[in-house]
């Protein structure tokens, strides 16, 4: 199974909430605010959750960053884990897909398609909503140098822009979703009502997560390294986990490699 680690982003005004998200989740380290004022300084969101991610284990495949007023499945890391062992490189995953901002005409034609197909996956292109954020741990460290540049940008919106705008990486939100909304004053403006998951699991460890989503063409082949600007390209169809262990993946220089034969995603 996926090695998975955890961390939780929280303020010290959330307190009892994290108290109880622990309950569920174990012994997990917390990423706090150092404020006790609250405020919807994106830059204070952003360090809050970049030491979260920073909290990874090094020995994990994946690591998970879930926010303070979070509700989780029960079984949600073991869940989670297994949920892992069958997402392509090439992807990060959401454990939260919402009801509430951004539009919702694609992601509930999004999720009417996975549900016509018996998938436990919607599939988008962007990263959406921040509750529960999974990427695999040995991508933290590049993504965190690119988002640090995204000084005015919200938390979540930076990591999806790394991924799914620089990389060209998807996002798969686990259907139903292993996280919830609890209800609740939010910390950034975003309203106190509505915020729900547009379906929540009961228990994480019920879907049959291996049942891949319609119209999915695989691992991309090549995608950027942003920070040293080469073409990183996968030898071989393998998971994330495997990736991470087994570093099957090669750097070219552009000049070498004949684009039209390894198109980016």
């Amino acid at each position: 199974m996926v090695a998975l680690s955890v961390a939780v982003m929280a303020h010290p005004v959330r307190r009892s909430l994290v108290e109880e998200l622990l309950a569920q989740l174990g012994d997990v380290p917390v990423s706090w605010d150092p404020h006790t004022e609250t405020s919807a300084d994106p830059a204070r969101r952003w360090a809050t959750g970049r030491a979260a991610f920073e909290m990874a284990d090094p020995e994990s495949d994946w690591h998970v960053v879930v926010q303070d007023d979070a509700v989780v499945a029960e079984h949600f890391r073991d869940g989670l884990a297994e949920a892992l062992e069958h997402v392509p490189f090439g992807a990060i995953v959401s454990g939260y897909l919402g009801t509430k901002r951004p539009a919702q005409n694609h992601v509930r034609s999004a999720i009417a398609h996975a549900d016509k197909h018996g998938s436990p996956w919607v599939v988008l292109d962007q990263l959406k909503w921040g509750p529960a954020i999974a990427v695999p741990t040995h991508t933290i460290p590049e993504m965190l140098e690119w988002c640090d540049l995204q000084v005015t940008a919200p938390y979540d919106a930076r990591i999806g822009w790394y991924y799914c705008d620089v990389l060209g990486w998807s996002c798969w939100y686990t259907w139903p979703s292993l996280v919830d909304h609890r209800q609740g004053p939010s910390l950034c403006g975003h309203g106190a009502v509505g915020r729900f998951a547009h379906r929540f699991a009961d228990d994480a460890l019920e879907p049959d997560w291996s049942v891949m989503p319609p119209n999915q063409t695989g691992v991309p082949r090549a995608f950027r390294n942003v920070q040293s600007g080469r073409l990183v390209i996968v030898r071989d169809d393998v998971h994330a986990s495997q990736m991470a262990s087994a570093r099957r993946w090669v750097e070219v220089d552009t000049e070498t490699l004949p684009m039209a034969s390894h198109p980016l995603r």
